[in-house]
């Protein structure tokens, strides 16, 4: 299907059905199926793919099913893939994602498979995790957590999982830290950990996140003050 021009073939039918979301969630599928492939991350990325996604972000903005299906895209081409983070970040894309986030911050699948993507493009960069705080990734992250914190139906936990994975990427720059705590988020944190003791991963990735803020000195005062209150 590759050799065959498939990815230039499924790329056109979903431009000429790009207002019409049932063809173009059709076409969403096969791509989402493509980009799980490693081996065809950067192609995808090359033929335009990238570009595809976030503008049918911003054409269908309320229809969940459809961003779903982008975010998915994205996560799996970003991963772990440096060229294809570069050009989400070249074509504005972390506002796309954090516009989904403060749009749908009910919607537990959409925001773990949001936040998801945020993750990876953390990854082995600084510079990036300066703009996603900047860009109000850091406040809709936080968001997230008070809307499930509490664990209380199917999939919550995940998204409470990829919300401390966010943060504590976000807080391992000095930068960061600042607006972090600006945000209550050492007190999210741990409430969001106390109200899930039985929930072992969950508690893991909490205490990530409270070290990596702990390790800069106004997060290590903050996490003792709150830690002096609960005691």
């Amino acid at each position: 299907m590759v050799n065959g021009g498939g990815i230039a073939d499924l790329l056109r039918q979903a431009q000429a059905n790009f207002d019409n979301g049932g063809p173009l969630g059709a076409c969403l599928d096969a791509l989402g199926t493509l980009s799980s492939d490693e081996k065809l991350k950067t192609l995808l990325g090359m033929h335009g793919l990238i570009r595809l996604i976030l503008e049918t972000i911003r054409a269908h903005p309320m229809d969940i099913e459809l961003l779903d299906k982008c975010c998915y895209i994205l996560s799996n081409l970003t991963f772990n893939n440096a060229d294809n983070m570069t050009q989400v970040i070249e074509l504005g894309g972390i506002a796309d994602i954090v516009g989904v986030l403060k749009r749908h911050k009910v919607v537990n699948f959409l925001c773990e498979s949001a936040l998801n993507v945020l993750v990876n493009l953390c990854h082995n960069s600084d510079k990036n995790k300066m703009l996603i705080c900047r860009s109000g990734g850091a406040k809709a992250t936080i968001d997230c957590l008070r809307q499930f914190n509490r664990c209380t139906n199917d999939g919550d936990e995940p998204v409470v999982i990829s919300a401390f994975r966010c943060l504590a990427n976000l807080a391992y720059v000095p930068d960061n830290v600042k607006q972090l705590i600006k945000q209550d988020t050492v007190a999210i944190v741990m409430d969001t950990m106390q109200k899930n003791t039985d929930h072992r991963s969950l508690i893991q990735m909490g205490v990530v996140v409270l070290a990596n803020l702990s390790s800069h000195e106004k997060g290590l005062k903050l996490f003792f003050e709150m830690s002096n209150y609960n005691n």
